[in-house]
């Protein structure tokens, strides 16, 4: 099977759509395929993201309809989408689970040059941390994120990266540990006080699990976690 390659339209695309966002003001943060180019691995990209703020999304979507983009409020609770032809342009006002877009992670923005064009990129740990949140059935996510790991190791701040395991710590923890599984020679570690959090974390979270929903048949003393 012939592997798919990069296309210079997404990177058009996303130069049309962040001068649309720049001229009407909207604050935004360059995420998605584009971003995780910059931070890992050159990955395959079919879309466009954009993280905005939530009280933005409707003048963000309008800007683009006026602009020729077809368009769409396909979730009001996280995304807006549009399209310029067969590319698609996502709007993500809620970042990962649980966490809308905020001026924390805005503030943490970078401008960098991203194939060869200047925008302002989500900051490596909240590219990583979002992409942890978000891996589901057959996404590239955790690969994604392994390849930031590995690339980015040495600046990363874990503690922005965990701030958000607060939502779903067992499934950060599972992350890491599938890390672990899939280490290689020269593969980067991820450090041992993040696992430790992430393991104590998640043992506080089992005394509210739902045992008589059926999630889980064992005494609930099985399952404690010791520091």
């Amino acid at each position: 099977m012939k592997r798919p390659q990069y296309s210079p339209r997404i990177t058009e695309t996303a130069v049309l759509s962040r001068d649309i966002l720049e001229r009407n003001q909207i604050p935004y943060l360059l995420g998605g395929g584009l971003a995780v180019r910059e931070y890992g691995h050159p990955r395959v990209s079919s879309d466009v993201d954009f993280y905005i703020m939530r009280h933005d999304a409707d003048r963000a979507l309008n800007a683009l309809s006026e602009a020729g983009f077809r368009t769409r409020r396909s979730d009001p609770e996280w995304i807006f989408q549009a399209w310029k032809k067969r590319t698609r342009v996502d709007l993500i006002f809620n970042i990962t689970s649980g966490i809308d877009m905020n001026r924390a992670v805005m503030s943490r923005g970078e401008r960098r040059y991203v194939e060869g064009e200047l925008f302002i990129v989500i900051s490596q740990e909240d590219l990583l941390a979002t992409k942890i949140s978000i891996q589901y059935e057959n996404r590239p996510d955790w690969w994604d994120a392994a390849s930031i790991i590995q690339r980015r190791w040495e600046t990363l701040d874990w503690n922005i990266i965990i701030s958000y395991s607060k939502v779903t710590p067992a499934k950060f923890l599972a992350f890491c540990l599938w890390s672990i599984s899939e280490a290689r020679d020269g593969t980067r570690p991820i450090p041992a006080w993040v696992l430790n959090k992430l393991w104590q974390d998640v043992g506080l979270q089992i005394p509210k699990l739902p045992m008589d929903k059926g999630f889980i048949v064992a005494q609930r003393e099985d399952w404690q976690v010791t520091a």
